[in-house]
């Protein structure tokens, strides 16, 4: 077994460990940035259209699925099986 840091009493190596802290720090960081900047404010209605038109666009202009593109499932897709 090839070890790259020291060695703990549970086996762990403290490099690995420290790495995935940096890691894990980054991320948390990353998402902290995220949610600290200002969320944008909406005096009326008008300001939302552009917005609200760019996503119907999106969902409009979608070409459906065909059966063979679906593994010749139809239907909905992702719906959990109740105990019914």
């Amino acid at each position: 077994m090839f070890s790259t840091g020291v060695e703990d009493p549970e086996g762990f190596s403290q490099s690995a460990s420290s790495s995935g802290m940096e890691w894990r720090k980054k991320q948390l960081d990353k998402l902290e940035r995220k949610f600290s900047e200002p969320a944008v404010v909406i005096d009326n209605d008008e300001d939302l259209q552009p917005m609200w038109k760019e996503m119907e666009g999106r969902v409009t202009r979608r070409r459906p699925r065909t059966v063979a593109e679906n593994g010749g499932k139809t239907g909905r897709e992702n719906v959990k099986k109740t105990d019914e």
